[in-house]
């Protein structure tokens, strides 16, 4: 498969290793981690990165993003398969599911996360 990987800037070191290790080609496009700041701004800023990967040919474009500030809702290709991640932050990305995070979230409430992006 050759797919399309748009991905926020602060998931480089995660992004970089599982596609190392990855059977398929996949062409990498960091995004500054500044977008996600836009919320609902950063969807067209995404959007047109989508409908450049759309007419590409690529067998399927997957979002480095979470629900960011509803940036990310209502994103759409038109006849390549979208994949985007359930969670509404990255640490929810990063911790693996949205489950996990909140079962975290409950038992730790008001926890400041980081990651080394």
């Amino acid at each position: 498969m050759h797919l399309k990987l748009i991905y926020c800037q602060v998931f480089t070191r995660e992004m970089e290793h599982v596609v190392s290790r990855s059977a398929h080609t996949v062409d990498l496009e960091s995004i500054p981690m500044g977008l996600h700041s836009l919320g609902v701004e950063m969807r067209p800023h995404l959007q047109e990165r989508i409908d450049t990967a759309d007419n590409a040919g690529y067998d399927a474009i997957l979002l480095g993003y979470a629900l960011c500030g509803r940036g990310t809702e209502g994103l759409r290709a038109g006849r390549t398969q979208l994949v985007i991640p359930r969670a509404h932050d990255c640490i929810g990305v990063l911790m693996g599911s949205r489950d996990r995070y909140a079962e975290y979230f409950q038992d730790h409430a008001g926890v400041y996360y980081r990651s080394p992006g």
